[in-house]
């Protein structure tokens, strides 16, 4: 599959810029949608869509799950869900996983894909919320943030916004979560 193989040279490059993960996940999405897999890879799907769209009907649960834990604690997970989605999805169709395995390639490739949606603010049909990233901090100690703003209505219609930080950092705690995935036969 031809796709694959674009895939593939794209996962083989050293370092990942905006546009190569852009690409990335542009293709996976065609793959997941070409082959009814929605359901199997919702994480990567959805970013697939953000990447490219403001306006995006069905959020996955998991994301709005996250989108609410962040508007009650001001902070946002790290993305090991999507890393670990990614892994599967690499697996299964055979695909180059040094992405996966390698700090600065994945760090690389974290920060790329924040960047992108920093400008790309996150507007659900059909739900009274928006999620938007603003500006960036990256710091030489392998250290990216961005702060976010979740604007809503309450009950009353009143728009409230609540806003917090997200951060993509090179950590012990980043590293533990890899080799756990590792450890299941997840990700080799």
């Amino acid at each position: 599959m031809k796709i694959l193989d674009n895939i593939n040279y794209i996962l083989e490059k050293n370092l990942l810029e905006i546009e190569d993960v852009v690409f990335l996940l542009n293709r996976v999405r065609i793959i997941i949608e070409n082959n009814s897999q929605k359901d199997k890879y919702e994480l990567l799907h959805f970013y697939g869509n953000w990447i490219s769209h403001s306006n995006i009907e069905n959020l996955p649960n998991k994301i709005i799950d996250e989108i609410e834990n962040a508007s009650k604690t001001n902070r946002i997970q790290d993305h090991w869900m999507l890393r670990s989605e990614l892994c599967i999805f690499f697996q299964e169709y055979s695909l180059d996983k040094s992405l996966l395995n390698n700090r600065d390639k994945w760090y690389k490739f974290s920060t790329s894909l924040y960047n992108i949606l920093i400008d790309t603010p996150l507007i659900p049909k059909n739900k009274s919320f928006s999620f938007i990233f603003n500006k960036t901090n990256q710091k030489e100690n392998r250290t990216f943030s961005c702060s976010f703003v979740i604007e809503y209505k309450n009950a009353l219609n009143d728009i409230r916004k609540i806003s917090g930080t997200y951060s993509v950092q090179d950590s012990l705690n980043e590293d533990k979560k890899a080799k756990w995935l590792t450890q299941q036969g997840i990700c080799i």
